[in-house]
């Protein structure tokens, strides 16, 4: 949770790696692993996050602690505190803190609670902080903020979850995750008794008697929204806040990491590159941008064949040499670039997040005896697309992170920004379908439930069939554009709808009862498939009434 603050406030991405499923590899392994890793985060300029760093803190024994702390033992040498069981140093650990020590970027190491850092091992690092096991008010703020927005969890419902519930905050942030993906599945905003599904089967836990006067655990009725404010930010600094330990005196040589798993953890950091502060404002039509004070405004000439509207060109002074073009096509499709430009870049757009502003990233591929390097960025928003275009002949990784971190203080002065994936047509479509089938499911629904023979259930349900049948037919013949899994899978829910009620009409045709609840059992699961399919429209942006 730290690490993701840090992030975000500095506009960077988080590469999240897990320590253990690294070590576990054969050494040859690990070391291209590991290598790759901190390559990668070089050249996009990624923060790295090793989880499970416990593997790097020294084991002591209790007596071997006590005699320390009264002065009985020698400290031990540097180069000996990676030792594994059988004493041996590990090659891969002190591999990780070498790269760690000359990486210039930001590595972050998460650990479980390992009761203290030996002093000489926490040199290693810039910064430790510590936090402390959260108490049930600082657990009870972290159920605020890591629930959904419209759950409907009441104060009651918190105070319940906070007592009884000891857990640190990435524990709490799972469940969190898990129930409310539970609740996007049934269409239904998360409440109470989703965290219990998640506590008897993901987490193995006894539920236990409800509090008084509530019993969440059973299947709930409709109730309004509950009302939960934001937490104020006084609150930070009650208990259950880090304890940061700083060193004093000459500069640190050597890297860090913020050891930071979440609360109930211990944390360590290292410098990044600092950009230099975005204080200059510039504007061309509805785009506006902030960019830093050795950037100067260019000439937009870099790619003409884009035809941007509102055309703004920036160039970079050194260190780390380059331009910036932004612009806007009246295209509404973030995918609408030139054919000429996208030849030289990777098939597949990469979507990142730099502060606010969500964008495709298109990286260029490498060109033998080609020194130029290009990133091209779009954002689709309801005034057009928002066109990036960073390039530069000279330390393209860095240069590259800059030019992003710039991109994410665009600003539109009309319109706004859209999710990503999502199109208008699309949207469209998907609505025409659905209100045909709903106004069939109306009429014909209400027949088959008022049926008072066979030979009427059998007329409802072959209506019922061929509508959704007909609606997963023109949802396959759909494009659909990035959310084509998501409406193949409410395609084949539909289908799978129409094939239980034309069951259900073949068994009230035979007078089967049998087959007739088989088929009743089927349209159960169907219904559910059709939730999951909504689900899916629902969580990638779509709004689904």
């Amino acid at each position: 949770m730290a690490a993701q603050i840090i992030g975000t406030a500095l506009r960077l991405p988080v590469f999240k790696v897990e320590l253990g499923d690294v070590l576990s590899r054969t050494e040859q392994d690990t070391e291209a692993v590991i290598g790759g890793v901190f390559a990668s985060a070089d050249a996009s300029g990624a923060i790295l996050l090793f989880k499970g760093a416990e593997l790097l803190v020294p084991r002591q024994s209790r007596a071997e602690r006590r005699e320390r702390l009264a002065g009985r033992v020698a400290q031990r040498p540097r180069e000996d505190l990676l030792a594994s069981k059988n004493g041996e140093t590990d090659p891969a650990l002190s591999d990780l803190l070498e790269r760690s020590r000359r990486h210039d970027r930001l590595v972050i190491f998460a650990a479980a609670p390992t009761g203290g850092l030996e002093p000489s091992f926490a040199r290693r690092f810039d910064v430790v902080v510590n936090f402390p096991f959260p108490d049930s008010t600082a657990r009870k703020d972290i159920w605020r903020r890591t629930l959904p927005g419209d759950a409907r969890v009441t104060e009651s419902g918190l105070d319940y979850l906070a007592r009884w519930l000891r857990w640190p905050g990435s524990t709490i942030r799972s469940c969190c995750e898990a129930a409310a993906s539970n609740a996007a599945g049934e269409g239904v905003p998360m409440q109470l008794h989703h965290v219990a599904t998640m506590l008897e089967r993901g987490y193995r836990r006894r539920v236990p008697p409800a509090y008084a006067g509530e019993a969440p655990f059973s299947k709930p009725t409709p109730e309004g929204a509950a009302s939960v404010e934001p937490l104020p930010e006084e609150s930070r600094t009650r208990s259950g806040a880090p304890q940061v330990l700083r060193r004093t005196g000459t500069k640190w040589a050597l890297s860090g990491a913020l050891i930071a798993a979440g609360l109930g953890a211990v944390v360590a950091i290292t410098r990044p590159t600092v950009v230099s502060q975005t204080n200059t404002n510039a504007r061309a039509g509805v785009v506006r941008i902030s960019y830093p004070a050795n950037w100067r405004p260019g000439s937009a000439t870099a790619t003409p064949q884009l035809r941007l509207a509102d055309e703004l060109a920036l160039t970079a002074a050194a260190p780390a040499r380059g331009s910036l073009l932004v612009g806007r096509t009246p295209a509404e499709s973030a995918n609408a670039l030139p054919q000429s430009l996208i030849a030289g870049l990777a098939a597949r757009p990469q979507i990142v997040k730099i502060g606010p502003v969500s964008l495709y990233r298109y990286v260029s591929s490498p060109q033998p005896g080609l020194r130029t390097s290009r990133a091209v960025y779009t954002a689709p928003t309801t005034v057009g697309t928002i066109v990036g275009v960073c390039t530069t002949t000279e330390a393209p990784a860095s240069f590259i992170s800059n030019c992003e971190h710039v991109l994410g203080t665009i600003r539109l002065t009309s319109g706004s920004f859209l999710p990503l994936g999502l199109t208008t047509s699309y949207a469209h479509t998907i609505n025409a379908v659905i209100t045909k089938l709903n106004a069939v499911r109306s009429r014909a629904g209400a027949e088959l439930a008022h049926a008072t023979n066979a030979q009427a259930q059998e007329i409802a349900a072959a209506t019922l069939a061929r509508a959704h049948a007909e609606a997963a037919s023109d949802l396959a013949r759909t494009s659909a554009g990035s959310a084509w899994v998501a409406n193949t899978a409410l395609a084949n829910a539909l289908l799978m709808t129409a094939n239980a009620y034309r069951a259900l009409a073949l068994a009230a045709s035979r007078a089967d009862p049998r087959s007739y609840g088989a088929a009743r059992a089927e349209l159960a699961r169907a219904a559910e498939a059709l939730s999951l399919g909504f689900a899916q429209i629902s969580r990638l942006g779509y709004r689904v009434a």
